[in-house]
């Protein structure tokens, strides 16, 4: 039996993001708009089907949560890496490099 493993977006999505994004959403209705998704170092196999993600404001507040991978297009509108905010993205960096010292 095959291991699953999470697929990422296209390159065309996911231009100059971190290996570690499977692919970014936006849902401009909400507060928290912006959802970024993770596999890469940031999943193990014995999650199954199941990928982490950040929940974002356009200000940098974040939250971690999980969902089902299959999921994802629940998430809002897929968009690019680069199309997120500066300060959206130096949050989603800066929040994987603060959880990299739990080990």
């Amino acid at each position: 039996m095959r291991t699953y493993h999470p697929k990422r977006a296209s390159k065309r999505w996911l231009e100059g993001a971190p290996d570690y994004v499977l692919s970014c959403h936006d849902t401009p209705k909400y507060h928290d708009r912006y959802t970024v998704f993770f596999g890469g170092k940031l999943w193990d196999e014995n999650m199954g089907r199941t990928v982490m993600f950040l929940g974002l404001s356009e200000g940098g507040a974040s939250y971690w949560g999980e969902l089902e991978s299959y999921n994802r297009q629940n998430a809002g509108k897929k968009v690019r890496w680069l199309d997120l905010p500066e300060r959206v993205r130096e949050a989603v960096i800066s929040r994987v490099n603060e959880g990299e010292g739990d080990e």
